[in-house]
């Protein structure tokens, strides 16, 4: 339920940036710990240019994140 709200709430800026988007986002996993990701959203496009379906590439940087927050608290 809470991904098809976020899905739902960033359609509008997908098709406002010509079937692209890239963004970030955090959830919690099922041990109740924090994951980061970085999703990206690529439509797919006939001949025509007509959307025919969407890529959805995910990458987890939660070890990005931790490794930034370990360096801001050991400055």
């Amino acid at each position: 339920a809470e991904d098809r709200r976020r899905v739902k709430k960033l359609q509008p800026a997908y098709h406002a940036a010509g079937g692209q988007l890239h963004h970030e986002h955090s959830m919690r996993d099922p041990q109740g710990g924090m994951r980061h990701f970085h999703e990206s959203w690529i439509a797919d496009r006939d001949e025509q240019g007509r959307e025919r379906g969407v890529f959805v590439l995910l990458a987890d940087i939660t070890e990005r994140y931790r490794a930034e927050a370990s360096l801001r608290a050991s400055e």
